[in-house]
């Protein structure tokens, strides 16, 4: 993969963080315990979580110089997808 691939995912990443509100991850953690609860929000939100993915992919690809086969660059866009996630996630 491309540096210039992953330095755009990174400096998008940066720029949604620095402009979450600071209590996202309070919100996010009780948004995540709701949908866990109640299967049809679940659906909901993995359908949600499909559908961006889609969509980056798509930005990414249509807006990329480089030539990164569709897999691996689905698979960098879900990996950056779930870095906030995983700043707070309990272990």
């Amino acid at each position: 993969m491309n540096g210039s691939l992953i330095e755009a995912l990174r400096t998008a990443l940066d720029t949604t963080l620095s402009a979450m509100d600071p209590d996202w991850d309070r919100r996010f953690l009780t948004a995540r315990e709701l949908s866990e609860a109640v299967p049809a929000l679940q659906a909901h939100s993995l359908g949600y979580c499909q559908d961006t993915t889609r969509a980056l992919v798509k930005a990414v690809s249509s807006h990329s110089d480089t030539d990164v086969d569709g897999v691996r660059l689905r698979l960098a866009v879900e990996i950056f997808a779930e870095i906030p996630a995983a700043l707070i996630s309990p272990a």
